[in-house]
């Protein structure tokens, strides 16, 4: 393994739990914490055509872009999205069974 693991304060009750970091293939990090139930961890997946375009336009608007501008990011089409080569998931999802209603 590439990573890194130890113990620091839980964020959310205070007692100690437990990290992992890891930087291959990308950089990830995980903490669980066993008094409270607290966990942080990196998932990955892709956005969809309308999200991802919505993040192109959210982009261009922080940076101050304007169409023509380098680094502006014009709108997908749906070929183009599709056309995509996609990686499947390393992380997987969350299983959100196990999220807490409040």
């Amino acid at each position: 393994m590439s990573g890194t693991s130890g113990t620091e304060k839980c964020y959310n009750c205070g007692s100690e739990g437990f990290y992992y970091y890891d930087w291959k293939p990308y950089t990830t990090n995980s903490f669980e914490c066993y008094t409270c139930g607290f966990i942080t961890y990196t998932s990955d997946g892709y956005l969809n055509l309308e999200e991802l375009n919505r993040a192109r336009s959210e982009h261009n608007e922080n940076m101050d872009l304007a169409e023509g501008d380098e680094g502006y990011l014009l709108p997908l089409t749906q070929e183009e999205y599709d056309a995509i080569k996609r990686k499947p998931p390393y992380m997987g999802t969350i299983d959100l069974t196990i999220l807490r209603k409040e």
